[in-house]
């Protein structure tokens, strides 16, 4: 693949990775109808915008991803497209895709050090109590969920799905009690949450799967 080509799929990449955070940072749990750089640097998401090293335009957008179904923030290029184009036009990807991600990922980090900005850095401090928390939801663990909840909570309040995910995981083990009391400390966070105000109405069946901080 041509090296500015793949540059330029790292760059827009990082933006992405920066980017999904946004939803968590609004009290509906939405994303707004428009992103630009400016929004992401105005969150602490972003540092400095990047760049394509082939002088094309790089936009973002709002899409629809087609296996979830939610809204996600796209990085553009208007001259390469999107970074989805690194997972169909690189030839070393069928030698070894997890070798592959690696690479990516490693050549991705220098550049997020670089753009990322301060509340993301921050949540990225979060990523292996979040892994930690759903490893417990898994096992249906409420007490270490809640433990890890609360530790969370010491980085930031803006915990998204955590909150919903516990909610339920209560819910099913019959402790309404403290279902209520993670509900009235999340609807503080998210008083337009519409799935947060149903959750406590949930009938039991379908008290099941859990979602990321990013929805």
């Amino acid at each position: 693949m041509n090296e500015n080509r793949r540059k330029c799929y790292l760059n827009t990449r990082a933006v992405y990775k920066t980017a999904s955070l946004l939803q968590v940072l609004y009290e509906n749990m939405q994303l707004p109808s428009k992103v630009d750089f400016e929004l992401l640097k105005s969150k602490k998401l972003l540092n400095e915008p990047v760049s394509c090293p082939s002088n094309g335009t790089i936009s973002i957008t709002i899409d629809k991803n087609n296996d979830s179904q939610n809204n996600e923030v796209i990085a553009r290029c208007s001259i390469h497209g999107d970074f989805f184009e690194l997972y169909k036009l690189d030839d070393k990807l069928s030698m070894d895709y997890d070798k592959y991600n690696q690479k990516i990922d490693k050549d991705e980090e220098s550049i997020l050090n670089r753009i990322a900005g301060e509340l993301y850095k921050a949540f990225v401090k979060l990523q292996p109590i979040e892994d930690a928390f759903y490893a417990q939801y898994e096992k249906q663990n409420t007490s270490e969920m809640f433990r890890l909840l609360n530790q969370a909570l010491t980085v930031d309040k803006r915990l998204g799905n955590m909150y919903i995910t516990l909610i339920r995981a209560f819910r099913a083990a019959g402790n309404e009690k403290s279902a209520r009391e993670i509900y009235d400390m999340a609807i503080k966070v998210y008083p337009g949450w519409e799935d947060l105000k149903n959750v406590l109405n949930e009938k039991q069946a379908a008290l099941d799967g859990g979602d990321d901080i990013e929805d």
